[in-house]
């Protein structure tokens, strides 16, 4: 009779094994052990817990499968550990009813319920939060939750989850005195309190005068970090991931909207009236278009999903017209929430939705026109020096586009360094990159509202630091030109490159003419001459072109010497350089005095200071005609051509010599024909040939 006890035993055991092989029968076989009420065995037990383990973090669980199993978690059916084991395999495949998020409240209040779950039952509510399917009802229950707060085990998760849920009709005088006079039994600085009453504080702050100095405390980390990554993994799969609600979470702003506003097609961010009464307040979410805010402007409220203004372009223009810092105040460490859990708590790489959020701070912060203090102050300077150079690259050289203006070698030191440590470890294109975004943001520098940082974004918990503006840009353009110049040495006059230089200096060359800005910089020589011995047409064509842009710029300057102005300081100095660069591209590429030191009148050279000994031992014939337009090796492919139109029928052979100087006008029409004008631009400028 045993024997046949253990082999019915034995087959059923092995039964079950085969049913466990079928994906869809295991599932529903596990969630139909957990919440039929039948008995429970050790086996069974372990067997379904197995299969759910394996489906959740593969698929997910629907709605209503966990709010079934969340009745089976807050019961004492099982022990502690396996319950904590359940409640890690509720891993939604979408969303989650309301209606778990209530029995998880009202489990609370149960004494047999041991406290272990209960805490384990408030961080998935916590992970699980945005991915609600309604806030109403769970906020019905905040003065239920606001009584756990009394108990030290569930404080720290009961204040995470009030802060999500806080809105402005639920800071009341009671509720700050009530966390006052807790903070004074328990800590002063204990964390989830002071995020409490910071939550408080940005909704009524009149309500709150006791300074909240300490911004960190203000943060919250991911209760559950592996159950997080799961929920994130499974929720990436099936494109509606929403990876800052479950590893960032914020107490200025409201999670279930604004985070599905940023991450995906759903409904449209709501506002909350400040005064009941008023039947004239407008809902961001009743607005269609922008005509629609114009026409309510004086009514409308910003919602309090403040994140939702990632992409909401009503909720951007509202933030551009009408600005407030608490606002300001909530949007900033929702950012820096996110930031620090998503890019410096653990590899951003793990997080498949990074990429997005960037895109996000981009687009946001090139709407704004405003260097957000979180993005600059707590990302930039804290990613710089992790970024490997290649890792969402585009984003990070568009974000620096907009940085504030601070002392110089503070700014050297967090923001330019970092790059310079991979500008000379990376490709070309890398170099090009830098370059360009330097372009971007000394035109932003530029820019008429030089003081950036007294608007509501810029100058939010930053110090404001006195920047000289002309000192800023003028440091800053010599340290770009030390750059330019290492760069076209280390890629061998790169052609890429020589673009990213010579787009650069377009933009240095405008700072007087047109920005008004006393300030006159020239590219250094060695840079100006490295491009005249360039081996690129574009090279010397844009070194040309770039002389050209110079000459109204100094003609303004001169024009202002003469009347009230006072000169700069620099200008006799700077206007020798000039005109030494002009002389020697002249003598280079028109006039045939190459390496011909001595001038009779005019500036003097700062290229062909070269001994008669160095120039005889190079053996090369007519040496100062080498660098002419038609004999330069540059140029040499449209001499080529020219020659060979012109001499169709001559059984002459072809070389460059045979320009004659009478033709030197057609062969520059020609260099005009093939999209080369700039040379011809400079000939015409800065000789009297045309005449």
């Amino acid at each position: 009779i045993n024997r046949q006890q253990k082999w019915a035993r034995h087959t059923t055991a092995a039964t079950m094994a085969l049913e466990l092989e079928d994906d869809d029968l295991n599932l529903s076989n596990a969630v139909e052990y957990f919440t039929g009420g039948g008995e429970i065995s050790q086996f069974r037990t372990k067997m379904a817990l197995a299969s759910l383990e394996k489906h959740a973090k593969e698929t997910g669980l629907e709605a209503g499968q966990i709010t079934s199993l969340v009745d089976m978690a807050g019961s004492c059916r099982l022990g502690t550990q396996l319950l904590q084991k359940l409640i890690r395999c509720l891993i939604p495949q979408e969303h989650v009813e309301q209606e778990a998020a209530l029995k998880v409240v009202s489990f609370l209040g149960i004494p047999e319920t041991p406290t272990s779950v209960k805490t384990m039952l408030l961080k998935w509510t916590i992970l699980v939060f945005d991915l609600l399917d309604g806030e109403d009802l769970l906020s019905s229950l905040y003065d239920v939750l606001f009584y756990f707060i009394d108990f030290d085990i569930l404080r720290p998760f009961v204040c995470q989850l009030l802060c999500f849920m806080t809105r402005r009709e639920h800071v009341m005088e009671f509720r700050v005195h009530k966390l006052l006079d807790l903070l004074k039994r328990v800590d002063v600085n204990n964390q989830p309190i002071v995020s409490l009453l910071w939550a408080y504080k940005v909704y009524r702050p009149d309500l709150l005068s006791v300074s909240v100095k300490s911004r960190k405390a203000a943060l919250f980390k991911s209760p559950e970090r592996v159950l997080a990554a799961d929920i994130l993994r499974v929720q990436a799969k099936r494109k509606t991931a929403r990876p800052q609600s479950l590893l960032a979470k914020s107490i200025q702003v409201t999670p279930p909207s604004k985070r599905r506003k940023f991450c995906g097609a759903l409904p449209r961010p709501t506002a909350l009236e400040i005064n009941r009464r008023d039947s004239h307040t407008a809902l961001v979410s009743q607005l269609s278009s922008v005509e629609d805010l114009v026409d309510n402007l004086e009514h409308v409220e910003l919602p309090s999903q403040m994140a939702s203004s990632l992409e909401s372009l009503i909720v951007r223009h509202l933030l551009t017209v009408a600005p407030g810092r608490d606002a300001a105040v909530r949007l900033t460490f929702w950012l820096e929430h996110c930031i620090s859990e998503v890019f410096f708590a653990h590899s951003p790489d793990e997080n498949p939705q990074a990429e997005r959020i960037l895109d996000s701070f981009v687009s946001l912060t090139g709407f704004l026109q405003d260097p957000m203090t979180a993005v600059q102050y707590f990302f930039l300077s804290g990613y710089l020096p992790l970024w490997n150079g290649v890792k969402y690259r585009y984003q990070i050289l568009q974000l620096m586009t907009y940085l504030q203006p601070e002392p110089f070698e503070e700014f050297r030191r967090t923001y330019l360094m970092p790059i310079d440590r991979l500008f000379f470890a990376l490709d070309v294109f890398f170099k090009a990159d830098v370059l360009c975004c330097w372009q971007r943001l000394l035109y932003n520098l530029l820019t008429p509202d030089w003081r950036r940082r007294e608007g509501v974004f810029g100058s939010l918990l930053v110090e404001d630091q006195d920047v000289d503006q002309v000192d800023f840009i003028e440091q800053f353009v010599e340290y770009v030109g030390g750059l330019c110049t290492a760069a076209l040495q280390t890629e061998r006059n790169h052609p890429l490159v020589q673009s990213a230089v010579l787009s650069f200096f377009d933009a240095v060359c405008e700072i007087y003419q047109t920005y008004g800005i006393r300030l006159m910089i020239l590219p250094l020589p060695c840079i100006v001459y490295r491009l005249m011995f360039s081996l690129s047409l574009s090279g010397t064509a844009g070194m040309c072109r770039l002389l050209v842009k110079y000459k109204p710029a100094f003609e303004k300057v001169a024009a202002a010497r003469m009347g009230s102005l006072p000169p700069f300081a620099n200008y006799l100095a700077v206007t020798k350089q000039l005109n030494c660069y002009i002389m020697d591209v002249c003598n280079g590429l028109w006039r045939s005095s190459a390496f011909r030191v001595k001038q009779k009148e005019g500036p003097g050279t700062l290229l062909f200071e070269i001994r008669k000994e160095t120039l005889s031992a190079l053996c090369l014939p007519k040496v100062h005609d080498t660098l002419l337009v038609y004999t330069n090796v540059t140029f040499l492919g449209l001499t080529w051509k020219y020659l060979q139109a012109q001499q169709q029928e001559s059984q002459k052979a072809l070389h460059p010599r045979n320009i004659s100087k009478p033709q030197r006008i057609a062969f520059l029409d020609f260099l005009r024909q093939h999209h080369v004008e700039s040379v011809d631009d400079f000939i015409s400028t800065f000789t009297t040939i045309r005449n």
